[in-house]
């Protein structure tokens, strides 16, 4: 189990850089695209996407995954896990 935990450690780790280029695409797409469609009903779900991607952005997500990750593993993270009480 604790290779198979480090793999998905290291998978998760590894995919937050690729979220934050994602999300700054979307929010590029979005900018270039309001006006000519904002009416649009998938247009409204992209938006309310890229506003729950800003409120993880704001929520430190690096911090708040390692700190989750060292949870699971059963170490004692290094501060009470309060990120979530925000």
């Amino acid at each position: 189990m604790g290779t198979e935990f480090e793999t998905i450690e290291a998978r998760i780790t590894s995919m937050l850089p690729q979220l934050q280029s994602e999300c700054g695409i979307l929010q590029r797409m979005v900018y270039k695209n309001k006006n000519q469609h904002r009416r649009s009903s998938y247009f409204q779900r992209l938006l309310k996407v890229r506003r729950d991607l800003r409120l993880l952005q704001s929520a430190n997500m690096e911090e708040l995954v390692s700190s989750c990750l060292l949870v699971i593993k059963g170490d004692r993270p290094k501060q009470k896990l309060h990120l979530l009480g925000r």
